[in-house]
């Protein structure tokens, strides 16, 4: 019944992508996705709010989570992948917009269906992510620990090339 009337209140919300197209993010088709969007949206959006010591992509990290995947890489690089249509928004505060997880399930049903991945995702991808999580904040922010992955920040050209070229291994 919510889900019905979230539905019917849903407003008209058109946001122009990189590549020029006009696309309503509350009623994405599969149509009115390109991977070219979604890697440039997330090379250009900082991970933490913007609040790490230097520039740290979205495109970046999921890179990173690609890397260490054993059973799931296509699903770690395209975890955040909705984030390039409703930005990145810090887990802290997501976990209070109700209305932004359940239109950001909904987006993310459309990109499984669209590029072929897993969704819901797998508990490997959960585990990297959060792996990821305290890497960067030990390697991009104020966070004390012995033992963690040091990651060197890359620009947001890098992020976003490297984004498509892995991408690009699991095309079908």
């Amino acid at each position: 019944m919510i889900k019905k009337l979230l539905r019917t209140l849903l407003p008209q919300a058109y946001i122009e992508t990189y590549t020029g197209k006009l696309v309503n993010v509350f009623s994405i088709q599969p149509d009115d996705i390109y991977i070219e969007d979604i890697a440039h949206a997330l090379s250009m959006q900082c991970r933490f709010s913007g609040h790490t010591k230097q520039f740290y992509s979205v495109a970046q990290h999921s890179c990173c989570c690609y890397e260490l995947s054993t059973d799931y890489p296509f699903e770690c690089l395209m975890h955040d992948c909705a984030e390039a249509y409703l930005h990145d928004v810090a887990s802290p505060i997501k976990r209070w917009f109700f209305v932004y997880k359940w239109v950001e399930d909904r987006l993310l049903k459309v990109l499984a269906k669209k590029f072929h991945f897993a969704y819901p995702f797998p508990e490997e991808v959960h585990r990297i992510d959060k792996y990821m999580l305290h890497n960067e904040m030990c390697s991009l922010m104020h966070k004390q620990s012995d033992a963690f992955l040091f990651i060197e920040a890359w620009d947001h050209y890098e992020s976003e090339q490297e984004f498509i070229r892995i991408f690009n291994l699991f095309k079908k």
